[in-house]
């Protein structure tokens, strides 16, 4: 089982232009994504020695956004950069390939901890290992990190888009994480996954009843291993890239957010919601970390997306405690 590093990370951050391009990266890589990607793993050390930012905190930042009219100076990390703030995981090589069947079995958090969450899915559990890494360091929990970008958790059989064919190696990764989830034993699972664009094997659009279905298929999985499943629900979505926009409209943040009516997919989670409880699993909404009545690109000092379809690194180090505590990794 592989323990990433900090000295692994910044051996392999010369990779970051592929690994990031698994979970949507921007392809080549400037100079400042470097510096970025060396800023965050310093972000998670010092992070992880603090409480965490608190609930409260976090909704009165979200309130406050709004108010942001212009980019500020002093953001986490710069917009120049924002593309390439991506988790550690692509720089470990902890997401697992488009042609992969296996994976890496990437242990963050503490490696000692008494307790175990396995975080398993696409992109989007990649997306939240920064926030399950900072929290399992303050709380003195293991964090195994199952995931492979484009192979979401519902058991469906899934479109490959880029090769126009069935995406078989998504069904064979699923099957072996289920087994290495039965083999771990750990305490918590918790799974998450983008919901845009999933096809099945005759190219048709999957429907919300068919999501529903195959995620409380693999929730039964989950149960029979006799760890807690817990579904982290789906975040708000931005009409465009928040970086590409921001830089394009530095003067006028507003420009880039969008009414929470149309960047939350309030029926999908609805849905999931009951068929995760349905199922003997526990259901975590999440929009209420991003959005009021509308969701914006900044919230504090910080670029909340790294691109159209996932949070940043910094965004979703700062949301580790809520997340902990929505989860239940208590200290």
């Amino acid at each position: 089982m592989r323990k990433p590093t900090l000295v692994a990370a910044s051996l392999v951050v010369l990779l970051a232009v592929s690994a990031c391009g698994r979970i949507g990266g921007a392809g080549d890589a400037p100079a400042a994504a470097l510096d970025a990607a060396g800023k965050a793993r310093r972000l998670i050390e010092q992070e992880a020695a603090t409480p965490g930012v608190a609930a409260e905190q976090v909704l009165g930042l979200v309130k406050a956004a709004p108010g942001i009219t212009a980019v500020p100076d002093d953001l986490v990390v710069p917009v120049a950069a924002a593309l390439e703030d991506g988790p550690t995981a692509g720089y470990d090589g902890c997401l697992a390939g488009e042609a992969e069947t296996t994976g890496q079995e990437c242990v963050y958090g503490d490696p000692a901890g008494a307790r175990t969450v396995v975080l398993f899915g696409d992109s989007h559990a990649g997306m939240w290992q920064p926030a399950f890494d900072a929290a399992g360091r303050r709380t003195h929990t293991r964090v195994v990190l199952l995931a492979k970008p484009a192979c979401a958790v519902p058991e469906l059989h899934f479109w490959l888009e880029t090769e126009q064919r069935p995406n078989t190696e998504c069904d064979d990764y699923r099957a072996w994480a289920l087994g290495e989830i039965a083999r771990v034993k750990p305490d918590t699972v918790v799974m998450t996954s983008l919901f845009t664009g999933p096809r099945d094997f005759g190219k048709k659009d999957i429907s919300q009843q068919q999501w529903e279905q195959g995620l409380a298929r693999t929730i039964a999985k989950v149960n029979a291993t006799g760890a807690q499943a817990v579904v982290l629900g789906d975040m708000a979505y931005l009409e465009q890239s928040a970086p590409e926009c921001l830089a394009a409209h530095d003067s006028d943040v507003a420009a880039c957010a969008r009414p929470a009516s149309e960047a939350v997919l309030s029926a999908h989670n609805a849905g999931e919601a009951a068929a995760t409880e349905k199922a003997g699993g526990r259901y975590v909404g999440i929009s209420d970390w991003f959005c009021t009545d509308v969701c914006e690109p900044i919230i504090g000092r910080m670029v909340v997306y790294q691109n159209q379809y996932h949070i940043s690194a910094a965004y979703s180090r700062h949301l580790s405690k809520v997340v902990a505590d929505a989860v239940g990794m208590t200290a």
